[in-house]
């Protein structure tokens, strides 16, 4: 069974612009301990789903968090840009078992966190909050 998450994650890889940047390195949230950079992750903050008055059937307003994730802001900058531009969806587009009607970009966070590793180092983190309206099926 397919899951929103997971068509979520195949329709942004399925944006050249993305996966020139990392590659399949798009993951649920958390991402894998010591993951090379560049990276993103998505998690699902909030669902609120909406019935007709005839069936239960309707449609669902989510908010969803894509992490973008690389060793210096300009590289974190390029890939929030990318994200950003594949979730703003203005026409109705079909996933791989979804209908995604529409999709804008509430907000972008920048954060600097420390590395995973024992390096001590830094990296960049941009947080994109999405609001979208989607399918139930």
């Amino acid at each position: 069974m397919s899951t929103i998450k997971g068509d979520l994650r195949t329709w942004l890889l399925g944006d050249t612009g993305i996966t020139d940047i990392i590659g399949q390195r798009l993951f649920s949230w958390p991402a894998p301990q010591n993951t090379a950079f560049p990276f993103a992750t998505i998690q699902r903050i909030t669902e609120e789903p909406q019935a007709t008055l005839s069936t239960a059937q309707g449609f669902v307003f989510e908010t969803w968090q894509i992490d973008a994730y690389a060793e210096t802001d300009g590289a974190c900058e390029t890939l929030s840009e990318e994200i950003r531009d594949r979730m703003h969806v203005t026409s109705v587009q079909s996933l791989t078992n979804y209908t995604l009607y529409s999709s804008s970009v509430l907000s972008v966070d920048d954060n600097i966190e420390l590395r995973d590793d024992a390096s001590q180092g830094y990296v960049a983190r941009k947080a994109i909050t999405v609001y979208l309206k989607r399918s139930t099926t």
